[in-house]
């Protein structure tokens, strides 16, 4: 590490002209600093793992690992951690995190002994090669979109880690909880930058090519700044392919109510303009503090509702207006839920109406 401070040092103790005339030298040494810097994290984590016991020093390894991560905003190089990394305490009750609570129990925890985090595991899934491939091949996922956002708009997964009883991943906690909870603790908080700021986050998503697949209030959670960040992205697929669940977590009974006409087909095609469909009710929902068609009360007669292109019910209450819902943002949401896939914006066109509304 001194070696790398010393190398780059030298970069920014130049003059302005030799900044220019040496571009391609600099660039070089930069791209060398970061594989010394990814080779130095893969040091720390195969000495944290391999110090397991040990009461000296695997909790200071640990936290300057964690310090060494946060300073140059990387992840560790290996995603499946373990358990050297992570340490679980209780069973983390009344946590809500959309539908896939139903399908995994959550712990708390310390990442790297400094860090608060959340810790999901699948119920009922025993860790088997196909199971832990499949994890694997979303910890590849989870690595490009922190590489491409650095947590601006989306929530990391730090990884997974095995037990006998099935895989864990682990995130950050966010003491905030999701935009529902945020917005009924703060109700004068600003509504409708938070909603630009969640089309921020799909729209960072839909660039890297990454589909949500089940966005609602509770796929976003809320950091200490009071910043919404998107969670959850991909998770349906996983649940439906490791066998934790027979159908998506986009017609399951309770995701009803945020889904398009096309996820309930018998051949179901979800797409990103699935999730501008979805991410229009969900504007609906945080703006109402209130599930889309909480008029009704049958969950099969919601189904039938979406199926025949019936909207909810437009809010006249006051309380929703004040927050956001004129008569410009509602015809522009009737936009999102046009049943022609193809006729709805995109995220780019709903941010730029954000912003101007």
């Amino acid at each position: 590490l001194r070696i790398i401070w010393t190398r780059l040092s030298k970069c920014t103790n130049l003059k302005w002209f030799e900044h220019f005339s040496k571009q391609s030298d600099i660039a070089r040494n930069i791209r060398q600093c970061h594989v010394e810097i990814t080779t130095c994290c893969d040091q720390f984590q195969y000495m944290s793992e391999n110090l397991i016991g040990s009461d000296i020093w695997r909790p200071l390894l640990a936290q300057n690992l964690h310090g060494l991560l946060q300073v140059t905003g990387s992840l560790l190089p290996d995603r499946e951690l373990k358990k050297g990394e992570v340490i679980i305490g209780g069973e983390a009750r009344g946590i809500k995190t959309g539908q896939a609570v139903q399908y995994m129990d959550y712990f708390f925890g310390k990442y790297l002994d400094k860090e608060p985090i959340i810790a999901r595991k699948l119920r009922h899934i025993t860790a088997t090669e196909d199971v832990v491939k499949r994890f694997e091949r979303e910890a590849k996922v989870w690595g490009k979109v922190w590489m491409e956002d650095k947590g601006k708009y989306t929530v990391p997964v730090y990884g997974f880690y095995r037990e006998d009883e099935g895989d864990i991943d682990v995130s950050p906690h966010y003491a905030n909880g999701t935009a529902i909870e945020y917005l009924a603790q703060y109700p004068e908080k600003d509504h409708t930058s938070l909603l630009r700021d969640i089309a921020k986050g799909l729209r960072a998503l839909h660039e890297m090519d990454v589909m949500h697949g089940d966005m609602r209030g509770t796929s976003v959670m809320i950091d200490d700044r009071g910043n919404p960040l998107i969670t959850d992205f991909g998770l349906s697929k996983i649940l439906l392919d490791v066998g934790a669940t027979s159908v998506p977590l986009s017609r399951s009974t309770e995701s009803t109510r945020w889904v398009p006409p096309e996820v309930l087909h018998a051949e179901p095609r979800q797409s990103k303009k699935s999730d501008v469909f979805m991410y229009g009710r969900t504007v609906l929902e945080l703006l109402t503090h209130q599930d889309p068609f909480y008029d009704v009360k049958s969950e099969n007669r919601v189904v039938q509702l979406v199926t025949e292109g019936i909207l909810p019910s437009r809010p006249t209450d006051e309380e929703t207006i004040k927050r956001g819902l004129t008569d410009k943002l509602w015809e522009f949401l009737k936009d999102c839920w046009r049943e022609d896939p193809r006729e709805r914006p995109n995220m780019s066109q709903i941010i730029k109406f954000m912003m101007y509304m």
